[in-house]
């Protein structure tokens, strides 16, 4: 609960300021339309979430209204022109629709009144520390205004965002909602982030619409649909037959898990390039489980990206491994574990670091510093033991089992069945049916790092020097 003392403290404390775009703070007493607080918090300020108590409920715009009376609300809005701080603040961000607020809560509508459900959206955004909370429900809509297909979002902003700390729990059910979009850089440094999206594809050209679009998108104006996505970073614009790239994605720590369903839903994405230096990043999508529009680069920490449909890494540009711990899943081809834009002549280039990958590799990949083996024949859900020469670097499961045979020419061109790819930097060495014990598990229970392990049989692994057979580099 907000004291009537507090709230004249924070207005004390906020005087000051200048450039203030909205600076609400007080009792709300009764609020009848859904759009009374509308343009609380968009996109002219900065706002910095450490602490505090905020509870933040999201209404779908134009699709819902408050059908009961709110009484007794405790508000702590501030949207500035200005850099803003929200000091010790815990942000709690629900999904309201047509329900009665009672108790100690804080409550904040911040909706545009002319797009979807959208939770949280301001031009910077600071997250150090707190709890955050949102969930998103509302379809797509077509925004006249801009002629085109826009969808819920549970954070968003701008410019760029930061998210050193905190806690956040995103969830978008919508068609074509997601969970994070930065226009700008989305830095991820800290904190503990999880996003789920559920959501179909949202088409709608201004006369038509379909909240579960599942056609090829291919040759249909980018204007007319909106994708569902965990994360997207960054802005791809079109100027005739050219394009622009701005922002992009930086990950340097944090815990990030991220799920999505639905046509298009990648799990993240920027729409510029991508650097991985550090964090435990675990993606279970439908579409590409990380995806870079220009070049992609993980140096660093423990990424784990799976596809149900498309490929589990792959960068527009070229794609660099330097370091880390990299568990890719693919799809069955011609998509790929790990891919690089090689019919625009870019390369997938392993340099470093430890990698898993079902599937294939990019054709024409550079493999130096290290080996790269492979088979064709495992087992679903069981146990190996990964080794650098006679150093144990992890045990994993595999989600699905391998079948020896298919059309595959030596070297690990072509591609009948899948294959199970390890690479290290001296030579790989592979245990099957392992008993694990001890250890931290990774990647959702896919992986297991500083396990004790036990019996098992060694795995015959050849020699893997391409990659898959699709146009580009021979």
């Amino acid at each position: 609960r907000i004291s009537h003392g507090q709230i004249r403290r924070l207005r004390s404390a906020h005087s000051q300021r200048k450039g203030t775009l909205i600076h609400v703070c007080g009792v709300i007493t009764r609020i009848q339309r859904d759009a009374g607080l509308a343009s609380g918090i968009r996109e002219h300020g900065h706002a910095r979430i450490g602490h505090a108590a905020i509870l933040t409920h999201a209404i779908q715009a134009n699709r819902c209204s408050l059908h009961r009376r709110i009484q007794r609300i405790a508000i702590f809005i501030q949207a500035l022109h200005a850099d803003a701080q929200l000091g010790n603040a815990k942000a709690l961000v629900h999904n309201l629709r047509n329900s009665r607020l009672t108790g100690n809560r804080l409550q904040r509508h911040a909706l545009s009144r002319r797009m979807a459900d959208r939770s949280i959206k301001l031009f910077n955004i600071y997250i150090t520390d707190g709890k955050i909370n949102v969930t998103t429900t509302g379809h797509g809509k077509w925004d006249s205004e801009d002629m085109e297909a826009k969808a819920a979002c549970a954070l968003s902003c701008d410019g760029s965002m930061y998210i050193s700390g905190g806690t956040l729990n995103l969830t978008a059910t919508g068609s074509g909602g997601k969970g994070i979009k930065c226009d700008d850089t989305l830095y991820i440094s800290g904190g503990n982030i999880t996003i789920a999206t559920s959501g179909g594809l949202y088409y709608n050209n201004g006369t038509t619409e379909n909240t579960n679009y599942t056609g090829n998108t291919d040759n249909v104006n980018n204007a007319y649909y909106s994708s569902p996505k965990g994360i997207r970073a960054g802005e791809k614009l079109q100027n005739g037959n050219s394009y622009t790239y701005s922002g992009g994605l930086e990950i340097s720590g944090g815990t990030i898990n991220v799920s999505t369903a639905g046509k298009n839903a990648e799990g993240i994405e920027s729409k510029n390039y991508l650097n991985i230096t550090g964090g435990h990043i675990t993606v279970n999508a439908y579409d590409d489980g990380i995806n870079a529009g220009q070049d992609l680069t993980i140096s660093d920490g423990y990424v784990f990206a799976r596809s149900q449909n498309n490929d589990g890494i792959d960068a527009n540009g070229d794609c660099y491994i330097k370091g880390g711990i990299v568990y890719a899943i693919g799809a069955n081809t011609p998509e790929v574990a790990i891919d690089a834009n090689s019919e625009e002549r870019k390369k997938l280039y392993i340099q470093g670091g430890t990698i898993v990958a079902v599937g294939e590799l990019e054709s024409g990949a550079s493999i130096t510093n290290g080996t790269c083996m492979y088979t064709t024949s495992w087992n679903e859900k069981s146990w190996y033991a990964l080794y650098n020469g006679n150093e144990l670097i992890m045990a994993f499961q595999t989600p699905e089992k391998g079948s020896s045979g298919g059309n595959n020419r030596p070297g690990g061109m072509g591609g009948g069945s899948k294959k199970l790819i390890v690479y290290t930097a001296s030579t790989p060495q592979l245990m099957s049916d392992i008993t694990v014990s001890e250890g931290v598990e990774y990647f959702g229970g896919m992986s297991n790092i500083g396990a004790t392990v036990s019996s098992g049989s060694s795995v015959t692994l050849s020699n893997y020097t391409g990659g898959n057979n699709r146009p580009g580099w021979p």
